[in-house]
């Protein structure tokens, strides 16, 4: 006797414990429906199969019933979803895409970072989006930029942009910078030394003096953005 069929709908919880019941019968099944807070409670209650000593608590209501469709939600009142405006009638604002810290974007847009912190913003650019090689004599006197050199910039992501010559002439700069502790301060471009009254953005990973950036001591957050990054991110 097949008392649930695919498709059935309960309307109510009456329902579902009288369809329950008559399975019950129909197939001399036996249904436990339990809820103790405790071990103990449970063992006072009958239950007969073992219980690991490790479970403050547990709570068994049904065996599985597969294929019990409950009634469609009722749609929510209010503006249609994707509506321009509120419900008052003001057009809403577009969301900001939220600042991210350099380690949690995307492979695409750590590509494209790094690609222009090698050869500018235009070329980067363009190399990125044309799957372009840059060959050796294109990386050479080139100012690389001091985010290159910070540990969360891994550069063998952008390897498949470079031919194997500049790849490497690529990595000798940049290994070169970082032993000469090379940074330059993103707002007034001077050299900077990672000591005291510096701060780093999280997103383009530039470093900043505190003054340049209006700021009296480093942020006590976890991560801070510089002004152009907010910028972009509007």
């Amino acid at each position: 006797m097949d008392v649930f069929r695919n498709g059935d709908r309960f309307y109510d919880f009456e329902e579902v414990l009288k369809k329950i019941r008559e399975y019950e019968i129909a197939t001399n099944t036996n249904f436990y429906r339990r809820d103790s807070r405790t071990i103990a409670a449970a063992r006072k209650r009958g239950i007969k199969r073992n219980i690991k000593p490790e479970l403050l608590f547990y709570s068994i209501t049904f065996a599985l019933l597969s294929d019990i469709k409950y009634p469609p939600k009722l749609s929510r009142k209010g503006r249609p979803k994707g509506s321009e405006k509120t419900v008052i009638g003001i057009t809403k604002k577009s969301k900001r895409h939220h600042l991210q810290p350099f380690f949690k974007k995307s492979s695409g847009i750590k590509e494209l970072a790094i690609l222009q912190w090698i050869l500018g913003d235009e070329k980067g650019k363009t190399v990125f989006e044309n799957k372009e090689k840059v060959f050796q004599n294109e990386v050479q006197d080139l100012a690389f930029s001091s985010a290159l050199v910070d540990e969360s910039v891994d550069l063998l992501i952008v390897e498949k942009f470079f031919t194997k010559e500049a790849m490497i002439d690529v990595m000798s700069v940049v290994m070169r910078n970082k032993e000469n502790s090379f940074h330059k301060c993103g707002s007034c471009t001077m050299d900077l030394t990672l000591t005291t009254n510096v701060v780093k953005c999280s997103s383009c990973l530039g470093w900043n003096h505190l003054p340049c950036v209006f700021l009296k001591t480093v942020p006590k957050a976890k991560h801070w953005y510089c002004k152009r990054c907010k910028q972009i991110n509007k």
